[in-house]
């Protein structure tokens, strides 16, 4: 768990730095590298490891409680982000979006596996994969496309939805290819490269965060990081009391932070860049730190 934090810290503190010396150009350059992992690595990891997913009574009623867990939260972040703080169309998706978006990738597997062990990593995927995926890409594209600025009209937020989705079709091609079409290796391959990937991501998190010179958790801010944080796992935790027990790995993934995927969401249609990098930065440390109080306790 410690070694998953430095590493964190670190690649944000060098992502931070490289903004802080190159400017608008490592910028540039980290939303290019969130949009090479989001557009041909993620694909990839998508589909070896929703293809022949054993869905199970305890594993189906988590993933259904897991969708049950982000609506909630959306619909809690837009009423508060619209009612209570009368935000502007980009400020209310960003917000949206990052109630129920999480970083169950970069951040959630090396999480599970610190505290629940490498057998959990499994269970860790399939929310990833089953939950988080289809919410960023079919919830948080909807909601990009109807709240940004870059696609105005109909017509042009569907084309924005339907175009620039690679993880979609890889997710919905897994659905349809048998198990037995795709080797163990290139599943065994996918598990230390979602892994691996949280270094980038947080890189990337660092030039954002040092571009928008955006610290302070401001209202909007801290409602889309009470939203992630405390929504999605207490509903799941509690239907999993009260109906049906499911694997933990899943309300350790429903408790993570705000997902790195909201900087590409977030400059594909539009929304507002100085809530999101903040968010992702704040909840990201929240996160980090009950993990390692957890993990220094034993739990």
């Amino acid at each position: 768990m410690i070694v998953v934090a430095a590493a964190v810290l670190a690649a944000t503190l060098v992502g931070f730095a490289l903004e802080r010396r190159y400017g608008a150009r490592a910028d540039v350059a980290g939303r290019r590298l969130i949009w090479a992992i989001f557009n041909l690595v993620l694909p990839y990891i998508v589909f070896t490891n929703i293809v022949g997913f054993n869905f199970d009574v305890g594993a189906t009623a988590g993933l259904l409680f897991g969708y049950l867990g982000i609506a909630t939260a959306a619909g809690v972040a837009y009423l508060a982000a619209r009612h209570l703080l009368g935000l502007d169309r980009p400020e209310l998706g960003a917000v949206v979006n990052l109630s129920f978006s999480g970083n169950t990738g970069y951040l959630g597997l090396p999480v599970v596996v610190a505290l629940l062990g490498s057998h959990a990593l499994d269970d860790a995927i399939a929310y990833d994969v089953l939950v988080s995926s289809p919410g960023l890409l079919i919830g948080a594209f909807a909601v990009g496309a109807t709240f940004g600025n870059h696609a105005l009209g109909l017509k042009a937020r569907l084309v924005s939805f339907f175009s620039a989705n690679p993880p979609l079709y890889a997710l919905v091609a897994a659905l349809i290819v048998p198990a037995s079409a795709v080797p163990q290796v290139l599943v065994d391959i996918s598990h230390p490269l979602a892994l691996a990937l949280a270094p980038l991501g947080f890189l990337a998190v660092g030039t954002t965060v040092g571009h928008e010179r955006a610290f302070a958790p401001r209202p909007p801010v801290a409602l889309s990081v009470a939203c992630k944080l405390l929504i999605p796992a207490s509903v799941l935790g509690l239907l999993s009391l009260l109906i049906t027990p499911v694997p933990e790995a899943y309300i350790v993934q429903a408790a993570m932070a705000c997902g790195v995927y909201n900087i590409a969401v977030t400059a594909i249609f539009g929304l507002d860049r100085s809530i999101v990098a903040p968010a992702v930065l704040w909840s990201t440390a929240f996160v980090l730190i009950g993990a390692l109080a957890a993990y220094a306790g034993g739990v």
